[in-house]
């Protein structure tokens, strides 16, 4: 005769697999395709800064660690909030709100935001004539 487990037993050994299942699928993946997993660390600026979106989904403000592949690369987007804009990228040498990043190359990313209209470190970009009205060298 079969014994039937308890229910907090089968519970208790649902939750295991869960939340063991990821990496199993990660170690299985990486022995099938020979490519190892790696690690991106995110930080995603809080809602009044902007949101950072991963792949067509928005991140959850805070310090985010992606595990992937290395050679697979990571669509992130900064999408600035009401009076904000996009001022760059911590982590990563790029100047547009949309980027590709190989998670073999950075340890870590962070969209930068400023309030519309603040300066830059050098000052707000003007156009030459804008700059000689009010004498900007």
């Amino acid at each position: 005769m079969m014994t039937v487990p308890r229910p907090e037993e089968t519970r208790a050994a649902i939750e295991e697999h869960i939340t063991q299942r990821g990496e199993f699928l990660r170690r299985d993946i990486t022995r099938y395709i020979g490519t190892r997993a790696t690690e991106v660390r995110v930080i995603a600026p809080s809602p009044h800064e902007g949101s950072l979106v991963l792949e067509g989904i928005a991140l959850t403000s805070g310090k985010h660690v992606l595990r992937t592949f290395e050679h697979v690369p990571l669509r992130l987007r900064a999408v600035p909030a009401e009076g904000m804009e996009f001022a760059g990228w911590k982590g990563i040498d790029a100047v547009i709100p949309e980027v590709s990043v190989d998670a073999d190359l950075v340890s870590s990313v962070q969209p930068l935001f400023r309030a519309e209209g603040r300066s830059g470190g050098n000052g707000l970009q003007k156009r030459f004539e804008d700059r000689l009205a009010v004498r900007v060298p």
